[in-house]
């Protein structure tokens, strides 16, 4: 499976813990935002840095939540993606 990995355009983060005992994050939401829109059913990967010695990544079916017009006919599309926290797999197809 193809996933595009979103390094640009990137909004808002936010780390959500499994529960109020546990230090660590298991969940992470992220927005942001991209010139064209993703065809349906498009999944992304979201790298989220390291903890400790672990890459980590947010892969998920973004939704689009806005859609801001630009000037000269140009949009923006702003995406939110929620999930649980992986490590990082494998290259992915990088568009933006």
């Amino acid at each position: 499976m193809n996933l595009i990995e979103i390094r640009a355009g990137l909004r808002r983060l936010e780390f959500e813990p499994a529960t109020e005992s546990e230090n660590a994050a298991h969940y992470a939401a992220v927005e942001f935002v991209r010139p064209k829109p993703l065809r349906p059913g498009e999944k992304v990967c979201v790298p989220l840095g390291s903890q400790g010695s672990v890459l980590r990544e947010l892969v998920g079916e973004p939704q689009l939540i806005e859609t801001v017009k630009l000037e000269r006919d140009q949009s923006e599309y702003r995406y939110r993606v929620r999930g649980p926290i992986a490590a990082m797999r494998a290259q992915h197809r990088s568009v933006g």
